[in-house]
C-alpha cells in the first residue's frame, strides 16, 4: 500500500491472508501504526521501492493527489508490480459536480496538502503508457445531504441555508 500512513489497510489485507507491505514518506504517519503491523511499514517513497523487487497488486488510496513528481510515480508503479500485477488506486476526482459547484471551496481543494487533481481522462492519459488496459471507474462515496446543504450554505449563503433546511 503506497502512502499507507499508519497502515490500516496494511493490516486489513494481512488480516484477509495477504502477504501485505505499506510504505509511506512520514514517519510520524508511521509512528501511529499498531505496534504488531509496524515490521510491515516501510519508510520510504515509491520510487526508492522500485528496486526492492515485484508485487502482484499495489494500492494506492487518496495518495495521488499529494504526490508532486507523478509521472516518475507512474512509472515507479509500473516497475513495482509484476507483468500481469494490478494497480488500484483512489484520488479526487475534478470533474465532480461539486468541485464544478464549489470553486475553491470544494473540499478535496486542499493546498498545499493536494497539489494535483485528476480527471479520468488524465488518469487514462498518465498510466496509459505504464499500464494495459487502464480501467478508470469513478465511485461515488456516500454523502450525506446535510452535508451537501452545510456546503451549499459556506458558498451561497442564505440560499444555501434554505437548501440545507430542505436537507
Amino acid at each position: 500500500d503506497i502512502g499507507c500512513a499508519s497502515g490500516h489497510y496494511v493490516d486489513a489485507f494481512s488480516q484477509a491472508g495477504f502477504d501485505a507491505y505499506g510504505c509511506d514518506i512520514s514517519p510520524a504517519a508511521l509512528q501511529k501504526a499498531d505496534k504488531g503491523i509496524r515490521q510491515r511499514l516501510i519508510l520510504s517513497d515509491v520510487e526508492d521501492l522500485a528496486n526492492m523487487g515485484t508485487y502482484q497488486v499495489l494500492t494506492c488510496f487518496d495518495t495521488l493527489e499529494h504526490i508532486y513528481d507523478i509521472h516518475n510515480f507512474a512509472q515507479a508503479c509500473a516497475k513495482l508490480l509484476d507483468a500481469q500485477g494490478l494497480l488500484m488506486l483512489t484520488t479526487p476526482n475534478r470533474d465532480t459536480f461539486l468541485r464544478h459547484v464549489q470553486g475553491r471551496k470544494w473540499v478535496s481543494f486542499k493546498i498545499p496538502e493536494h497539489v494535483t487533481f485528476f480527471s479520468r481522462r488524465h488518469l487514462e492519459k498518465l498510466f496509459g503508457p505504464y499500464f494495459e488496459p487502464v480501467h478508470c471507474q469513478v465511485e461515488w462515496r456516500p454523502t450525506r445531504l446535510e452535508f451537501l446543504g452545510r456546503k451549499m450554505e459556506e458558498i451561497y449563503g442564505g440560499v444555501g441555508h434554505r437548501i440545507r433546511d430542505i436537507f
